[in-house]
């Protein structure tokens, strides 16, 4: 009932632009400069990724985009030029990755001499750009519409190979007159309970001042526990309260076309593979679907892979991890969500009961896996694996060296893959990248993030992961 009422909506809606006559705007010398909210420079992380919306002219929320372009105001150069400013990126490489502008404009570049795997870096950091304008301006208060070139973008000049435009322009309040929601999905296709803990979507570090610092590597003082697991997922990929052509497809990261399944999430985690789920039933959701197990060999090869010298990156060197494992004990036995830290151990998830849980997922397939930790796992990672040369344009594993990352003593990653061949599919990876690190520096947790060279996919590929493209090491 609830898909044939927005099947209908829909039919009303093109019926509508049939009869009505176009919107036009009004032109700038007639447009005031519109004036930013200063609550927009306190939003949290998560309040800014749960608002993130693309915008329109048409007025009606339910329509089309969510967001509502303001026809009668408009942007200054000097504001236009502040949210540029504010879109901070970490680096994984030193490729040129830059938005130009013109006017309320931007256009985002990559260079063109790059191919293969060096190239498919440079998208997904232009994938995270674009991702940090869009977070800038759901914080500011700022609409935005991708404008796409085509799935694979186009060269615009013998230097210049242009991923994708986006207009920005003044913004109506969308969610009940303010720019801003704290809420999870509701209304005709409410929030499906999963089996992830609830995601915080009011934090308490504003976006702005975080962006800034988010780097490839961070050393935290937070521990990590299933809810911080279940934050990071949901940061990624997950559902928000705003509608796309009247469906509830509201994601933390823009869409191509409403296009839902073009990239995947996986977690890996007690020698345990399991995708992120944000749709089952018909409905949003937030859970893990288990997949299946892992030979503890993998991450041997994993740590061999990685132990290598990379190349220095823009990012500075952090500080080096002091090499302590986190172990986490439930309060009761069987008892979710609630973790007693135990120094100088290892963090590894197990499922609730028995050796698995197997319950389906509604409307899905396979079966979800709930992960609660224990102490003195046993781990077949070690320090010291042999070198390997460098990769071409380096990864930025720490800015150079040997350094011992958190891939060499940790199994508990967030591995991001594509489902397409096309650079769209980069960009989206990149979106979901830039939210993962960015949620993981606000909660001050220890991460290392990495795009994935031929050798480290080959790895992934063996367990399932058809098209791997990047890792965060928790």
């Amino acid at each position: 009932m609830r898909r044939l009422i927005i099947n209908i909506e829909r039919v009303i809606y093109r019926i509508e632009d049939l009869i009505k006559p176009s919107i036009k705007l009004l032109p700038d010398s007639e447009r005031a400069e519109v004036a930013l909210s200063p609550e927009g420079k306190t939003v949290s992380v998560e309040t800014a990724l749960n608002s993130r919306c693309t915008s329109d002219y048409d007025g009606n929320p339910r329509k089309f985009h969510w967001g509502m372009f303001d026809r009668t105001r408009k942007l200054s150069d000097k504001q236009i030029k502040e949210v540029i400013g504010l879109a901070k990126i970490p680096r994984f490489t030193d490729q040129r990755v830059e938005i130009q502008c013109n006017s309320n404009m931007l256009t985002f570049v990559v260079e063109t001499h790059t191919s293969g795997t060096v190239r498919d870096w440079g998208m997904v950091e232009s994938g995270m750009q674009q991702q940090s304008v869009g977070l800038v301006c759901a914080a500011l208060g700022v609409g935005m519409v991708l404008k796409n070139l085509g799935k694979d973008g186009a060269l615009i000049s013998a230097t210049d190979y242009a991923t994708i435009k986006a207009k920005l322009d003044a913004m109506k309040p969308s969610y009940d007159g303010s720019f801003w929601s704290d809420l999870p999905p509701a209304g005709r296709n409410p929030l499906l309970r999963g089996n992830l803990p609830d995601p915080v979507r009011k934090g308490n570090r504003p976006l702005i001042p975080v962006l800034s610092g988010v780097r490839v590597k961070n050393e935290g003082s937070e521990i990590l526990t299933e809810e911080i697991v279940s934050q990071l997922l949901w940061a990624a990929r997950g559902r928000t309260p705003h509608l796309y052509k009247s469906r509830p497809w509201g994601l933390t990261i823009p869409t191509w076309g409403g296009e839902q399944d073009i990239s995947s999430l996986y977690l890996i985690s007690a020698n345990k593979l399991s995708q992120y789920i944000n749709w089952a039933n018909n409905k949003p959701t937030h859970s893990l679907l288990y997949l299946k197990k892992i030979d503890r060999e993998l991450f041997n090869r994993l740590e061999e892979s990685f132990s290598v010298t990379v190349h220095p990156h823009p990012d500075p060197p952090p500080s080096r991890g002091r090499g302590q494992r986190n172990t986490f004990l439930p309060v009761k036995r069987g008892q979710r969500n609630t973790f007693l830290p135990m120094r100088g151990q290892r963090n590894t998830f197990l499922p609730m009961r028995g050796e698995e849980r197997n319950t389906s997922l509604p409307g899905g397939r396979g079966q979800i896996s709930t992960a609660l930790p224990v102490k003195n796992a046993p781990s077949s990672l070690h320090r010291g694996a042999p070198s390997s040369p460098p990769s071409p344009g380096g990864r930025g594993l720490g800015g150079g060296g040997a350094e011992l990352s958190l891939f060499s003593f940790n199994d508990n990653m967030i591995v991001l893959g594509r489902n397409e061949n096309l650079n769209r599919s980069l960009w989206e990876v990149g979106y979901q990248l830039l939210n993962i690190l960015l949620q993981a520096h606000a909660l001050d947790m220890s991460y290392e993030a990495a795009l994935l060279d031929e050798g480290q996919k080959t790895v992934l590929r063996t367990i399932g992961i058809k098209d791997p493209v990047a890792i965060v090491a928790l």
